[in-house]
C-alpha cells in the first residue's frame, strides 16, 4: 500500500524523478510509474488492469513524438529505452506513450459509429417510404373525397380525357366540335353534328 500512496503523491504533485538508474554500464533498470498485476486488477481493478498501448492503426497512423514509445513489458506507464540481446535496459531515453481515450478506442469507436450509421441509414428510409406511402393515401383518400360517386361508376365522359358539357349531362346531344381523337369516350346515344 505504500507503493499506491507514493505514485498518487507523484501524479498529485507532479514530482520530477529520474527515468531509470543504471547500476552497470549498459545495464540499467528503468523508472515505471504504472504496470499491469493480474493479482491486484482482480482484487482492486482501476489502473492495475491497465496493459502497454499496442496501437493496431501503427501503419495507418503515426502517433509517437521522437522520444515516445509504445511499452514492451507490463509498465503502461514510465520510461523505456534499448535492449540488449539478453532483455536488459541499456539506457531509460525513452517516455512510454500513453494514449487517450480517443486513441485507445479508435477501432471500437469506429466500428460502433459505422454501425450506428447503417441502423440511422435503415430508419430513415423505412420511415421516408411510410411516409411516402401514407401522403400517397391520403391523396387518393383526398381525391375521392372531392368527386361524388356517381361520376366514379363509369356513366359516359368520367375519364380525364373526355370533354362533357353539362348539357351532355343532362342528357342533350350537343357535344365539342373536333374532339374525335383517340381519348374521347363517347356512349352510344352520341352523334358527332
Amino acid at each position: 500500500m505504500i507503493n499506491l500512496s507514493l505514485l498518487s503523491i507523484f501524479h498529485q504533485y507532479q514530482i520530477e524523478y529520474a527515468r531509470g538508474n543504471c547500476t552497470l554500464p549498459n545495464k540499467c533498470t528503468c523508472f515505471c510509474k504504472g504496470s499491469y498485476d493480474e493479482r491486484l486488477c482482480n482484487e482492486y481493478g482501476g489502473d492495475y488492469c491497465k496493459t502497454p498501448f499496442q496501437d493496431p492503426l501503427v501503419l495507418r497512423r503515426y502517433i509517437l513524438r521522437p522520444d515516445e514509445n509504445f511499452g514492451t513489458r507490463k509498465c503502461w506507464s514510465g520510461y523505456e529505452g534499448i535492449v540488449d540481446e539478453n532483455d536488459f535496459f541499456q539506457s531509460c531515453h525513452m517516455t512510454i506513450y500513453e494514449p487517450s481515450y480517443l486513441v485507445r478506442h479508435t477501432t471500437e469507436l469506429a466500428t460502433w459509429g459505422c454501425v450506428l450509421l447503417v441502423m440511422c441509414v435503415l430508419i430513415y428510409v423505412y420511415v421516408k417510404r411510410r411516409m411516402h406511402k401514407r401522403r400517397k393515401r391520403a391523396k387518393i383518400e383526398r381525391r375521392q373525397s372531392i368527386r361524388p360517386v356517381g361520376e366514379l361508376t363509369g356513366q359516359g365522359g368520367s375519364n380525364a380525357f373526355t370533354y362533357r358539357s353539362i348539357n351532355q349531362a343532362e342528357g342533350s346531344s350537343m357535344i365539342r366540335n373536333g374532339l374525335t381523337n383517340a381519348f374521347t369516350y363517347r356512349s352510344k346515344n352520341e352523334k358527332v353534328s
